[in-house]
């Protein structure tokens, strides 16, 4: 099992694309980015990967935080890294739905 890029617990993880595939075909025309540069990945135990979707939308994520080390230096991840981190591997913590963060970051 590989660790969490992001706490490195060792739990069941999920692939994150650095840049959102949502946005892959809008880059490709308007910037003319290779598809292997898009395809970069890193993996993320679930409870990580759903707030980093919670703190940043996805253009955000394409344009800001675009590495591992882009989101790792963010403060609000560093908190978030540094709270999960000290927890047992199959801790589960409970999280905002995608819709009621949206909705606080549009606020």
């Amino acid at each position: 099992m590989e660790p969490c890029a992001l706490c490195g617990r060792s739990a069941a993880t999920t692939r994150h694309h650095l840049v959102p595939r949502a946005l892959h075909r809008r880059l490709k025309r308007r910037n003319g980015v290779q598809g292997r540069d898009l395809c970069a990945t890193i993996p993320l135990c679930r409870p990580c990967h759903a707030t980093l979707h919670q703190t940043f939308d996805e253009r955000d994520l394409a344009e800001n935080y675009d590495t591992l080390e882009k989101i790792l230096a963010d403060e609000r991840m560093a908190r978030w890294r540094k709270w999960l981190s000290g927890k047992p591997d199959g801790f589960s913590p409970k999280l905002r739905s995608w819709k009621t963060a949206r909705r606080e970051r549009e606020r």
